[in-house]
C-alpha cells in the first residue's frame, strides 16, 4: 500500500492522475488507516527537499489542509496551555509548509510570486558525527576528519577507524601490563560510536565523553562518562573462564554507578538536566549512588537527584530515553524547558528566555535530520512563539 501511495501523491504533484485516481488519494488522506505508510512517504518526501520545492506549492495547499484537518480530529489541540502538544502530523504538515513555500526561495520562481521578495531564512544543520580523541600521551586526533585505518598505537593495541567511521581497538595476543587511558569527546552538534577493546559497543550523545583503558584488565572493566551514552555491553569471562567480568559506567562527579554483566542500557548524566537517568532495554543492572542501590529489569528507570535521592520507575517508555541514538527527538509532554536543552546541544545554539517561561507540554517525535529551521518550524507550529539572530534562539511570551 505505501508503493500505492506514494504513486498517488507523485501522481498528484505531476497532475498525472486521472479524476479516480486523485478521489482516491484524498479519500485515503481522510482515512485513520494506513498512517504508517504515510509517516514514512511524508519523511521521504522531507529528506528529498530539493525535489519537493520543485512542485507548484499551491499544489500542497489541499493536502496539507487534510493532514491538519486529519491531525485536528484524531488529536484536538486543547486551549489550556498546559495540555498543548503538537503530533507527528502537525509536525509533518509544518515542513511540508517550508518545503513547498520557504523552500522556494532558492528557486527562480515563475508567475505572481515572482515579484514577491522571500526572506532569507537563518539556517543551521542537524548535528553529525563528530568527536575528538584523546590518547594517553595527551595527543587529540579529530575523528570527523581522520582517514580509514590505524590511527593510532597504545602498547600492543591499536586505534582504528572502520569504514562505517566508528572508532575500535584491535589488542594483540601479548597484552601489557600497563593500564594507559583514552577519551572520546564530542562536542555540541555531534555525535559519535565506539567499539570498546572487550567488544561493547557505545553510542555518544552530543557534547558528551567517555574516558576507558584500551584494554581491559583485572577483575572489573570500568569507564566513566558525561553527558549522554548508550551501552550494548559484550558478555566477557575472567581469565578463569568461571564467571563474566562485570562492566561498571561511573558518572563523573556525581558519585554514581552503574554495574552490568551484559546488557543494553541507555544513560543520560547531563549537569544540566535535573537528574541522571538510567534506561534499561535489555538485560539488568544495579545503578548506585550515595549509598543507594536499585536493581533494573528491562523497561525500567532510575533518576538520581544530586542531592542523593533515587527514584525507581517500575515502566517508562524505553523509545524516548534511546530516540537519540535512532536518529530522532522523542517528546513525551515534555515542557519547552527540556526540549530547548536538547535542541542546544544538537544544533549548537544557545537558547535564552524572554519573559515568563511558556508552560506547555509536548508531544512528538521530529526527525534529528531536520534543520534547525525546519525544527523550530515544528514547534512554531504547535504554538511556540520565538526570535533566531545568529546562533541564539529567544524564546517569547505567549
Amino acid at each position: 500500500m505505501e508503493e500505492r501511495l506514494g504513486r498517488l501523491l507523485k501522481g498528484y504533484l505531476d497532475d498525472s492522475l486521472t479524476t479516480s485516481e486523485e478521489e482516491e488519494l484524498f479519500d485515503l488522506l481522510r482515512s485513520d488507516k494506513e498512517e504508517e505508510a504515510w509517516v514514512n512517504i511524508i519523511e521521504k518526501m522531507m529528506a528529498n527537499e530539493p525535489a519537493m520545492a520543485s512542485y507548484d506549492p499551491s499544489k500542497w495547499e489541499p493536502v496539507v489542509d487534510e493532514l491538519k484537518r486529519r491531525n485536528a480530529d484524531r488529536a484536538p489541540v486543547v486551549k489550556m496551555k498546559s495540555q498543548r502538544r503538537f503530533t507527528w502530523w502537525a509536525a509533518a504538515a509544518a515542513v511540508l509548509l517550508i518545503a513547498g513555500y520557504i523552500g522556494l526561495q532558492t528557486h527562480n520562481v515563475q508567475g505572481p510570486m515572482a515579484d514577491t521578495p522571500t526572506p532569507v531564512i537563518h539556517d543551521l544543520p542537524p548535528g553529525s558525527n563528530k568527536a575528538v580523541l584523546t590518547t594517553s600521551d595527551g595527543s587529540t586526533i579529530i575523528l570527523d576528519d581522520a582517514s580509514i585505518g590505524v590511527l593510532s598505537k597504545e602498547g600492543n593495541t591499536e586505534v582504528v577507524k572502520l569504514a562505517d567511521g566508528q572508532l575500535a581497538y584491535k589488542t594483540g595476543k601479548d597484552a601489557t601490563d600497563a593500564i594507559s587511558y583514552n577519551t572520546m569527546s564530542t562536542p555540541r552538534g555531534g555525535q559519535y560510536q565506539l567499539i570498546l577493546p572487550d567488544g561493547t559497543a557505545v553510542w555518544l550523545n552530543a557534547a558528551s565523553s567517555i574516558t576507558y583503558p584500551t584494554a581491559f584488565a583485572g577483575d572489573k572493566r570500568v569507564v566513566s562518562i558525561t553527558g549522554e551514552a548508550y551501552f550494548e555491553v559484550a558478555s566477557q569471562m575472567n581469565k578463569s573462564g568461571k564467571s563474566k567480568l562485570p562492566f561498571i559506567v561511573e558518572i563523573k562527579d556525581l558519585n554514581t554507578s552503574i554495574e552490568v554483566l551484559g546488557t543494553h542500557f541507555n544513560v543520560n548524566a547531563y549537569t544540566d538536566e535535573p537528574s541522571i537517568k538510567t534506561t534499561l532495554l535489555e538485560g539488568a543492572v544495579k545503578v548506585s549512588s550515595a549509598g543507594i542501590s536499585e536493581k533494573l529489569g528491562p523497561g525500567q528507570q532510575t533518576q538520581t537527584f544530586r542531592d542523593g535521592r533515587m527514584k525507581f520507575l517500575g515502566k517508562v517508555n524505553t523509545k524516548e530515553a534511546v530516540a537519540w541514538k535512532n536518529g530522532g527527538f522523542y517528546f513525551d509532554g515534555a515542557d519547552i524547558q527540556t526540549i530547548m536543552r536538547q535542541i542546544e546541544r544538537w544544533y549548537n545554539v544557545t537558547v535564552k528566555f524572554n519573559g515568563d517561561i511558556p508552560q506547555g507540554h509536548y508531544k512528538g517525535q521530529p526527525s534529528r535530520n531536520l534543520s534547525l529551521s525546519k525544527m523550530l518550524q515544528v514547534l512554531k507550529y504547535s504554538g511556540l512563539k520565538y526570535e533566531i539572530e545568529g546562533t541564539t534562539i529567544t524564546i517569547l511570551e505567549d
